[in-house]
């Protein structure tokens, strides 16, 4: 809550700051997640693949291993995943944009006036009450009396 709270407190520019949702930015978001995402995803799970087949002594097909019969349909189920998963991250991203626009557009300025701090109550100041004398219907202690 305290990072969003700074968050809002920025300036907010550009196609949120009106806080109205709109497919554009979406649409950038995701066409900048995705191809980064099916090649990081690729990558990895070829080199894993690779690293997985020297570590039980058989030979290592390279970057190939995705396209032979072994992983049928591998290529191309890692490329779907990619492309899933960088499409939820665009919707996080742009939902995130969104509520931060909003938050802005909703935020009132603070006034601040500088001024003699509220006096807290002293002991003597506050009501002197009793829980167990109204619960059990017992009397209440004398009150001290300070002079």
């Amino acid at each position: 809550l305290a990072r969003l709270g700074l968050l809002v407190r920025r300036r907010g520019e550009g196609p949120h700051a009106a806080g109205v949702l709109e497919s554009r930015p979406l649409l950038r978001a995701y066409l900048r997640l995705a191809p980064r995402l099916v090649v990081l995803g690729v990558v990895l799970l070829t080199i894993q693949e690779n690293v997985e087949r020297a570590s039980i002594g058989q030979g290592t097909p390279g970057i190939g291993i995705l396209l032979s019969p072994e992983y049928a349909g591998g290529l191309w189920i890692t490329i779907g995943v990619g492309l899933a998963v960088a499409f939820v991250a665009a919707l996080f991203q742009w939902r995130h944009r969104v509520l931060l626009a909003r938050l802005r557009a909703e935020r009132h300025p603070v006034h601040r006036t500088v001024g003699a701090p509220a006096r807290r109550p002293t002991a003597f100041e506050r009501p002197i009450e009793s829980l167990l004398g109204r619960r059990s219907a017992l009397r209440a202690p004398p009150a001290s009396s300070a002079s």
